[in-house]
Order: C-alpha cells, then structure tokens, then sequence
C-alpha cells in the first residue's frame, strides 16, 4: 500500500491518448541521441559529467523546477472553474481503474488529466535531481579511476550519458507538453483552429 501511493505519480504513464509515448519516450530519446552526438563531436562525452560541466549547470538548474511544478499543481487542483470538470475536446484521455475488481476505461476530466502531469513532473524532477548527483560522481569514478579492459568502461559512460540525457529531455519535452495544455488546449474548443 505504502508503495503504491509513494509512486502514485507515475501513473502518468498509464494515461492512454493517441502518440503519448511520442512524448514520453520517442522524441526524448531521439533528443538525446542528437545531444549525445553534439556532444561527442565537439567535446567529451566525459565532460558532461565534469566538475562545472553540463550535468552541474542541468542540476542547478532542476533544482528550481519543483516549486514551479507544486505551485502548478496547486493552482490545478484548488481553482474553481467549470472548463476544468469537462474532458477534452476529441479524443479525451483516459486512464484504467478498478472498479468493483473490474478494469473500466475513464475518461479524465482536464483536472484530473493536469494533475496527474504535474504530479508526474514534480516527482520526475526531484528523481532526475537524484540521478544528476549519482551520475557526476559515477562517471567521475568510472573515467578516472576504474579501467575495464576492451573499452566497457566507454559503454558505461556512454549508456549513462544517454540515460540522463534522456531523462532531462523527457522532463522538458513533457514539460513544454503540460503548459501547451495548461496554457493553450485547455482554452479552446474543438471548433478553433490552431
């Protein structure tokens, strides 16, 4: 039970909407290719992770978005405007629940669909938080000094490049997608043209 509501936040994922994992996972993931190989080619994947490199000036940085993402979820979830109970125009999103041992598809309400993406942001932010701190003193300590013969060490520092860069792409790509639906989508209807 304890567990279940300490990660409460990520049933963000389970939210279904059409091209959703384009925005949770594609358009991250290839964002961080494309930084990984900026990176590469113009200066060491390594320095991502150096003493005032990339990954210090990112967490300085994140360190400032919970609060912005609370005060968000707070406004969601306190402001007293009908619009907020409707669902979306077009295809709403909707999540599984249980109701009564059975799985039953809901569509969310724009509330409840904000809510879950700010919860989803707030939490995300503070673990990628987290993981910039553990990945500067990993990569610190597998570049300088642990050798591994045949170049995994390099694999390792790569793969982790690419998981931390993936992590703060995902968090600024959902993050663009929640004030495009806080500060556009939720205002119209489906009779306007974008």
């Amino acid at each position: 039970m304890f567990l279940t509501q300490l990660f409460k936040p990520f049933g963000y994922f389970k939210i279904k909407l059409r091209h959703k994992w384009r925005i949770d996972w594609a358009v991250p993931a290839i964002l961080a290719l494309l930084v990984l190989w900026l990176i590469d080619k113009t200066i060491a994947v390594t320095s991502i992770s150096a003493s005032g490199g990339i990954a210090a000036l990112v967490l300085s940085f994140l360190q400032t978005l919970p609060g912005f993402y609370i005060a968000a979820l707070a406004i969601i979830c306190s402001i007293r405007n009908p619009r907020l109970e409707k669902s979306f125009d077009g295809e709403p999103p909707k999540i599984i629940v249980r109701v009564r041992g059975e799985e039953t598809p809901v569509k969310l309400s724009r509330r409840r669909f904000l809510a879950m993406l700010f919860s989803f942001l707030t939490a995300q932010c503070l673990l990628v938080i987290a993981y910039s701190i553990i990945y500067i003193a990993l990569n610190d300590f597998i570049a300088s000094r642990y050798t591994i013969f045949f170049g995994v060490n390099n694999l390792i520092i790569y793969v982790n490049a690419f998981v931390y860069l993936t992590l703060v792409c995902q968090l600024s790509v959902v993050t663009f997608w929640g004030l495009y639906y806080l500060g556009h989508k939720l205002h119209t209807s489906e009779h306007e043209t974008e």
